[in-house]
Order: C-alpha cells, then sequence, then structure tokens
C-alpha cells in the first residue's frame, strides 16, 4: 500500500508488482510455493491492479485498447499489468479478461472501435494451437488495429508473430512507448 502512495504508477508496476509476480512464478516453478499459494497472491494482485485501471478514468475521446490472453492462455495477471499500463497512458482499457478465442477478440476490437489489442503470452511456451488463434486473429482484424504482444512465453511464438505483424514487446516500458507513438499518429 506505501508504494502506490510513493511511486508513480508505472514504477509500481515495473519495480513491484511486475518483480513480485516474477518470484511468485519462480517459487511455484521450483516447488517452493504450492499451486494455492500462487493462486492467493495472483488473487490479491489482480484486484489490486483492477482497482488502479479504474483510477483515474480516460476522457471520453481517448483511443481504446483491448486486453486479453488469447486462447489456452489462462494467466492473466501480465494482461491486467498491460490493461493498467494502457490505463495509465490515456487510453480506454476494455478489458476482456483471459482464454479468449480470436474471434470474440476481434469482435470486441470492431465494436468498440479500437486503436490497439495487447495480448499476454505467458504459459505453455509450446501451444500447438496458439499459432493459429493469434494468425486467425490478425486475418479477421479489421485494418487500422495494431496488436500488441508481450510476456514471458511470447518469444516462442515469434515467427506467427512476425507473420501476423503484431508488435512484440519486452516489457511495459516499451509498451509505454509504443502506445505513445500510436496515441500520436492517431
Amino acid at each position: 500500500m506505501q508504494a502506490s502512495v510513493a511511486l508513480s504508477l508505472p514504477d509500481l508496476i515495473d519495480k513491484v508488482v511486475a518483480p513480485l509476480m516474477e518470484k511468485v512464478g519462480e517459487f511455484w516453478q521450483n516447488g517452493r510455493f504450492r499451486v494455492a499459494h500462487e493462486h492467493a497472491v495472483s488473487g490479491v494482485v489482480r484486484t489490486f491492479l483492477g482497482n488502479l485501471r479504474f483510477s483515474k478514468p480516460a476522457a471520453e475521446y481517448a483511443p481504446t485498447a483491448i486486453v486479453a490472453t488469447p486462447a489456452g492462455q489462462l494467466h492473466e495477471i501480465g494482461a491486467q499489468m498491460a490493461a493498467v499500463t494502457a490505463a495509465s497512458e490515456g487510453w480506454q482499457v476494455v478489458y476482456l479478461g483471459p482464454n479468449l478465442p480470436a474471434q470474440e477478440i476481434a469482435l470486441a476490437a470492431t465494436r468498440k472501435n479500437a486503436q490497439a489489442i495487447l495480448l499476454s503470452i505467458v504459459y505453455p511456451q509450446d501451444d500447438p494451437f496458439l499459432g493459429d488463434e493469434l494468425t486467425r486473429l490478425h486475418d479477421i482484424l479489421q485494418p487500422g488495429t495494431t496488436i500488441f504482444v508481450g510476456g514471458r512465453a511470447a518469444r516462442s511464438y515469434t515467427a506467427v508473430l512476425e507473420t501476423s505483424h503484431a508488435i512484440m514487446l519486452d516489457d511495459l516500458k516499451s509498451l509505454r512507448r509504443q502506445l505513445q507513438a500510436l496515441r500520436g499518429n492517431g
């Protein structure tokens, strides 16, 4: 709680929330945390990020970003951090949550006239269906919507992301820069 008062929103996400969730994931992978521990921490962080996202409403004329994880991607904290990041940059954010088929993401983007889609891909790194989902999303999207993809497993899908003209992000700072550039061009 003190960090949310002492730090800017970008610093709070970059220096507290993201490292915390990386550590939780590490602890879960090496057996120091059980699934229940990971779920408990994730629940608290999910609520905290949801509150942050709504703490400063976007202007009515602000561009819109759709945020989700594609079908098969169940871990949503990265997507929530992306949603908070976009909101802090003045974007209207429509958060759809985890595990969404390409058709649903594209439909939301079309109905909201979204300029950006932010996808988080964390686990697994070898989903045999994810490539088709990403290709399908690109194919059914209306022109003018940029797809941004980040997350620990995103690099595993580099070939399909390049084919889909998605922009790969290494961190939330990159997302901020990309959203600022896109907004400047809008």
